[in-house]
Order: structure tokens, then sequence, then C-alpha cells
């Protein structure tokens, strides 16, 4: 086995009274097979899975093909917040990092955003390991619609902050939720 591998991906709730800030980083045992089921579930023309921009009815499906994977593993650090969306992120990366390489984690990969942004992540990362909060682990940034791992924390920290925000909608994919939000771990 390879080194340990993290995939991360953030979500917002500005809407949730206090605004939430959720940031996670999931692990897989087996990436083809995970892989090979999101690209099932994708929906048609879609580049990557996308929760807020997927209908009901595609999020049940996504759900249910990580429902049907063994060896999958979320982590999130899901906190209030309030101010710059920028503070929030480091902050929680500030909490995950440390936890993900206390697990054995040794590289975390975060979907790309714009390139000072993601020079921002390297720049915690770096800081981190100066106060000597994480030593090995590394962290790169890579295009959600090329790396299909990248859609599993999306889908699973979209669902979960559906689900902590009481939105009516988790109704319609509640069968396949109970059988992943077993595999996620709230970080603090």
């Amino acid at each position: 086995m390879g080194p340990r591998i993290a995939y991360g991906d953030e979500s917002m709730r500005q809407s949730h009274d206090p605004k939430l800030y959720l940031l996670g980083a999931c692990t897989v045992d087996n990436p083809r097979e995970v892989s090979s089921r999101l690209i099932g579930s994708l929906p048609k023309g879609a580049q990557k899975l996308h929760w807020h921009d997927m209908p009901l009815a595609d999020q049940q499906r996504s759900l249910q093909a990580i429902a049907e994977c063994k060896g999958v593993w979320a982590y999130i650090a899901a906190l209030p917040y309030e101010g710059r969306q920028e503070r929030a992120r480091r902050k929680r990366l500030e909490i995950l990092l440390p936890f993900l390489e206390s697990r054995g984690v040794e590289e975390l990969v975060l979907e790309s955003r714009e390139e000072r942004d993601n020079k921002r992540d390297v720049a915690l990362l770096l800081a981190a390991r100066s106060k000597h909060l994480v030593g090995r682990i590394d962290l790169h940034h890579e295009p959600g619609p090329q790396n299909p791992l990248l859609w599993l924390p999306d889908q699973l920290i979209g669902a979960y902050g559906d689900s902590i925000c009481n939105i009516e909608k988790t109704l319609s994919w509640n069968l396949a939720w109970r059988k992943v939000k077993g595999c996620i771990q709230l970080v603090t």
C-alpha cells in the first residue's frame, strides 16, 4: 500500500444561524472502486459531482453509490464562523491537518482554487510545520473535474451540512444517508 492520501473540500452554510464553515477530508481503502462508482453517478453532461448544483435525484444516486463502497471515511471540521471565509478555512485547516496526520495520512489533496488561495493553504501548512503542529503531511491542489476522489468530500460534506441545517430535502435521500453517515467523524 502506498502513502495514505486524503481528499478534501469545503462547504458553507451562510443562511444557517450561526453561519457554518465545513472543511473535511476523506480517505478511501479502494480508490479505484470509489472513483468508478462516483463516475457512474455523474449526471449526464456534468464535469464533476457538485452537491449544491445537483437535483435531489442526483444527490440520492450519489449517496447510494457512496453507501455501496467499503472503506470510506470522512473527517469534518464544522464550526460556526464570523468574518472572512479565508480565516474560517485557515482555522479548519489548522484543526484538520494534525488530525489527519495522527491518522497516518501523508498527503492532503484539495480542489484547486485561485492560485493565490492555493498558496495561502501551502503557507498555512508550512507555518504549522514550523510550529511543530504537523510533521510530514503534505498538501497540494488538483482541479476537481480531473480527480473523482475530490468529489467524495464534496458529496459527504454537502450532505452533512444539509442534514445539520435541517433542510427538508434530506428526507428524499434519507435511506442512503443513514448508510453513509456512519463513516463521518467530526473533528473539533
